[in-house]
C-alpha cells in the first residue's frame, strides 16, 4: 500500500470510528409534491467548500466536505501509531500512541461515561496541480479528555503551566526531589508569587520541534512569569527564570511526554450550555493531518491565518478562547501535575465494577 493510500485509509478508519459513537433512527421516507417542497427550509447536514491559498507555482487548491453533525463518544484503541517509516535515518513513527482513549468512565460505581465531544467533523484534501499532497481530518468544536501513553508526537500542541512558587516548592516535595537553593529562597520571600509559563512539544535539549518529539517543556529562551514585582526584579537579575537545555533555577523544564496520560482538551471545566448549540469552552480547529509534504492549512477559527502542518502525520491541537475572549492554551496542568504527571482516567469498566486502564 503506497503512503498516499494509507494516509486515506487512516482518514476514513478515523471517520467510521467516529461514527460508530452516534447512531440514527431507521426512517420511513416518503416523496413530496411540489407545494409540499415549497414549504420545507432547512440546513443540508453535509456541506461542500472550496478554497485556495497561494497563487501560481505556490497555489493549493482545496476541498473540504463538513459533516454538520454532533458527536459524543468514548473510544478506545490499543495503539494508534501513524508515519512508521525512516525519517531522517531513525525508525520511529510521528505519531506514537498506545491505550488511547477519547473521554473516560466517572469513578462512581455505575460506569458513567463522560464523552468527548465533537462538533462538525469535516475531511479536507489539499490539491497542487492534479496532485493530492495533503488531507486531514478535523473538527470545528472539541471538549473532553485524550488519554494514552504517548511516545512520540509531531504536531502543534500549547500547553499551560500555572502556579505559585508555594506549590512549586511543595510539589517537589512532594515528589521527593530536592528544592533548588534559589527556589527555596524565592518561596520563601514570597511564596504566594503567580507564576505561569507556556510549554510546547521539545527535544531533550529543550530546543522546540513539531515532529517526533518526546517530550513538552518551556523552550530555550523563555521564562517562567510572575505578578509578584521583587521575584520578578531578582529572577531577571540572575537570569534564573529563563529556561535553557531544559532547566531554570536548577528546575527541570522539560518532561516525558508519557508523563501525561489523561489530557484535558478545550476548557474541561466549563459546563455545557443546553440551550445553546456550541460546545462551551471547547478548542477550536483541532485536526490531524497527513501529507507528504508541509501543507498549509485555512485556520477555521480565524480564516485570515493559516496552520502548517508537518510532512507525515500531524496533530494540530490550538488555542480556545476563555470567558475573557482571549487566548488560551487548550492543555492547562498545574505545578503538582508537571513534576509528578497526570494519573490516567478509566476509560474500561470490567464487570467488577471498577474502572480499569486496559481494555
Amino acid at each position: 500500500m503506497s503512503f498516499k493510500r494509507q494516509q486515506l485509509f487512516h482518514c476514513l478508519s478515523l471517520i467510521t470510528i467516529l461514527a460508530t459513537g452516534f447512531s440514527l433512527p431507521v426512517l420511513a421516507l416518503q416523496s413530496l409534491n411540489d407545494d409540499e417542497l415549497g414549504d420545507v427550509t432547512g440546513q443540508a447536514v453535509v456541506n461542500l467548500v472550496t478554497d485556495t491559498i497561494g497563487s501560481g507555482a505556490n497555489e493549493t487548491r482545496y476541498t473540504r466536505v463538513d459533516l454538520g453533525i454532533d458527536v459524543k463518544t468514548q473510544l478506545n484503541a490499543d495503539q494508534i501509531s501513524l508515519g512508521t517509516r525512516t525519517r531522517d535515518g531513525v525508525e520511529g513513527a510521528d505519531l506514537n500512541i498506545d491505550n488511547l482513549a477519547l473521554g473516560y468512565i466517572t469513578d462512581n460505581g455505575n460506569g458513567e461515561i463522560e464523552p468527548f465531544r465533537i462538533r462538525n467533523p469535516y475531511i479536507e484534501f489539499a490539491y497542487q496541480g492534479d496532485e493530492i499532497v495533503g488531507m486531514r481530518v478535523g473538527f470545528g468544536e472539541a471538549k473532553g479528555y485524550l488519554s494514552g501513553d504517548i511516545s512520540q508526537l509531531s504536531g502543534n500542541i500549547a500547553v499551560g503551566i500555572n502556579g505559585t512558587l508555594g506549590e512549586i516548592r511543595d510539589a517537589l516535595r512532594a515528589t521527593g526531589q530536592d528544592v533548588p537553593f534559589l527556589i527555596n529562597l524565592a518561596a520563601g520571600i514570597s511564596s504566594g508569587a503567580n507564576m505561569e509559563a507556556e510549554a510546547e512539544l521539545v527535544l531533550e535539549n529543550g530546543v522546540p520541534s513539531n515532529v517526533r518529539a518526546t517530550r513538552v517543556g518551556i523552550p530555550n529562551g523563555e521564562s517562567l512569569a510572575t505578578d509578584d514585582p521583587l521575584v520578578a526584579a531578582i529572577g531577571g537579575l540572575l537570569g534564573i527564570l529563563t529556561s535553557n537545555d531544559c532547566g531554570a533555577a536548577g528546575l527541570s523544564t522539560c518532561f516525558p511526554l508519557t508523563n501525561y496520560r489523561s489530557l484535558p482538551v478545550g476548557n474541561v471545566d466549563v459546563p455545557d450550555d443546553l440551550t445553546t448549540d456550541n460546545i462551551e469552552g471547547a478548542a477550536r480547529g483541532m485536526f490531524l493531518a497527513f501529507g507528504h509534504q508541509d501543507v498549509q492549512w485555512r485556520d477555521l477559527e480565524n480564516t485570515a491565518n493559516t496552520v502548517s502542518s508537518a510532512a507525515g502525520a500531524f496533530l494540530n491541537v490550538p488555542k480556545f478562547r476563555n470567558e475573557d475572549g482571549e487566548l488560551q492554551a487548550p492543555i492547562n496542568v498545574n505545578f503538582t501535575q508537571v513534576f509528578s504527571g497526570i494519573q490516567r482516567l478509566a476509560s474500561c469498566y470490567n464487570s467488577g465494577g471498577q474502572g480499569t486502564v486496559g481494555c
